[in-house]
């Protein structure tokens, strides 16, 4: 499995060593200077070159994620700031003397002095916007502490643009002896969010007919701390329980239209393997893109660590009209054909890695795609009603510069 890998390299020359101030009283240890320089690159980045129906991501360099601004932090083992520097990427932007470097001088390498002797990690964020985390935060002395920086929130609204290409990132790393009195730190950026990609929506034999109104998620965290725990409060989804699903829909993805896609998908005829003739929609005629969707997911944890517990996962809705079906009947031991009038629902919240009915539900990790081959339901799985609990869908799992895992549902 691959990550996304921003290598940066700092070289520590260990010189008389100091610090700007002590980790309890804030103050230039005594007889202290700043003396430690600090090399820093960053390797294998890509630079800056709506509706959710997209090319499919895959585990190649042209779905890396750009980096196109941000913030490298110097902390010390208690995770307190000794100094930042702001990375843009606008070469007018440059200014030595306000910490504020090129994305291109960073690529490059860039010699850093002053930096305190205790420094021990080096922490970086990309992608965020002003609104998320800026100058003025950092200058204002409010964020002392990772930490602190951690409880600044992210927006899902900002992750979506130009194909999910810049994402917020973010990585930490130690510093570990170069040898030769150096000292030096590789740092994995990784995607501050999940991404949903969906190949095609079909059926079984009990369904023979049907249009595709739309496909929505239809719960979901619009916000995300730093430190990739979300909270409840930040969770919106329609009205389940609302009695005209239709004005709730409109409502709702009028503020997030970005997180459904309600237009003329592309219906084909295929034949299933026992040999019916079913019908599938696809996001377009070519078939070769997506349904894609960012999510805020949870941090994936190192080996033998219990992930976090507090998450709610995604949901996903569909919505299907003009529906003529195949109906059981027990009285004439025989199948009969109906028209269902008005819209029906296809409710999925459940993701499994297996198609065992004992699987666990799927832990979803910021930095993984997610990817549904395809959708299948049948007349078991129709609803007039959108709620979170009405069918399950089962997933299985595989990876990219994001960690791709591939989910298909069991209906």
């Amino acid at each position: 499995m691959k990550r996304i890998f921003y290598s940066v390299l700092a070289v520590m020359m260990l010189c008389c060593a100091a610090c700007t101030r002590s980790e309890e009283e804030g103050v230039l240890p005594e007889g202290g200077k700043s003396g430690q320089k600090v090399f820093v690159r960053i390797e294998n980045v890509q630079v800056p070159k709506v509706r959710m129906i997209e090319d499919e991501k895959n585990d190649k360099t042209e779905s890396a994620v750009e980096f196109q601004s941000g913030y490298l932090f110097f902390l010390t083992p208690k995770g307190q700031v000794r100094t930042h520097y702001s990375i843009v990427s606008n070469e007018e932007d440059v200014d030595d003397e306000g910490h504020k470097l090129s994305l291109k001088q960073i690529q490059e390498g860039h010699t850093f002095t002053g930096i305190s002797g205790d420094v021990s990690k080096v922490y970086i964020v990309g992608n965020v916007t002003s609104d998320e985390l800026n100058d003025q935060d950092i200058h204002s002395g409010d964020l002392p502490f990772i930490s602190d920086i951690h409880l600044k929130k992210i927006s899902l609204g900002n992750q979506h643009a130009d194909n999910m290409n810049h994402v917020a990132l973010a990585g930490i790393e130690g510093l570990t002896d170069g040898g030769a009195g150096m000292k030096e730190a590789t740092v994995t950026l990784s995607p501050l969010c999940a991404r949903l990609e969906i190949g095609k929506i079909t059926t079984d034999q009990t369904i023979l007919d049907y249009k595709l109104d739309g496909v929505y998620v239809a719960g979901f965290y619009e916000k995300m701390p730093l430190n990739q725990q979300c909270v409840e409060s930040d969770w919106v989804s329609p009205d389940y329980a609302t009695s005209d699903v239709e004005a709730e829909l409109k409502t709702f993805y009028t503020r997030y239209g970005w997180m459904a896609d309600c237009i003329e998908f592309s219906k084909v005829q295929e034949q299933t393997e026992d040999g019916h003739n079913v019908y599938s929609f696809y996001p377009e005629a070519t078939q070769s893109k997506k349904w894609a969707y960012p999510f805020f997911a949870i941090e994936e944890p190192a080996e033998g660590v219990e992930p976090y517990k507090g998450h709610l996962g995604v949901h996903l809705l569909l919505k299907l009209s003009g529906m003529t079906v195949k109906l059981y009947d027990e009285t004439t031991n025989s199948w009969e054909e109906k028209k269902l009038e008005g819209v029906r629902y296809i409710n999925l919240n459940r993701f499994v890695r297996s198609h065992s009915a004992h699987a666990d539900a799927v832990n979803f990790y910021n930095g993984h795609i997610y990817k549904i081959d395809e959708i299948k339901f049948g007349t078991t799985n129709l609803s007039d009603k959108i709620m979170p609990t009405d069918v399950s869908v089962k997933v299985t799992v595989s990876v990219a510069p994001w960690k791709i895992d591939n989910i298909y549902p069991a209906l």
